[in-house]
């Protein structure tokens, strides 16, 4: 599987939280937006299942939007987007199972009912009886 490189957009900020002068004065955040619209290298449908799995990366306008900003270098972040890509995509190739509609089976629906049958007695017995 091919990540589409050439689609995609790096944008890169001041990451927040602890780190002293080097989050101040270092862009380490990395924001990766890939236009799913105009995408060629995957199908409709496998564009379809990403949206549908992972509707929080998905923008107003059809983007998807991943942000990485533990790591110190803005390097190492720009690899953690793309590795997040890398799992959304492989999930996304997994095509779901069609459900067969299936029916209980006669031996499934005996044993239900006596276990009903024997519960019911159970309660029965609970109460008290008048004289």
């Amino acid at each position: 599987m091919k990540l589409p490189l050439s689609e995609l957009e790096f944008s890169f900020s001041r990451s927040s939280g602890a780190g002293g002068q080097n989050i101040q004065k270092v862009n380490t955040k990395v924001t990766l937006n890939w236009d799913l619209k105009s995408t060629v290298f995957y199908s409709p449908e496998i564009i379809n299942r990403l949206v549908k799995l992972f509707p929080q990366y998905i923008t107003d306008e059809s983007k998807l939007q991943l942000v990485s900003q533990s790591q110190r270098t803005q390097l190492a972040n720009k690899a953690q987007c793309l590795e997040k890509l890398k799992n959304l995509l492989t999930k996304a190739h997994i095509k779901p199972k069609i459900r067969k509609k299936t029916s209980p089976t006669r031996a499934s629906k005996e044993i239900r009912f006596s276990e009903k049958k024997n519960r019911g007695e159970i309660k029965q017995n609970r109460k008290k009886i008048k004289f």
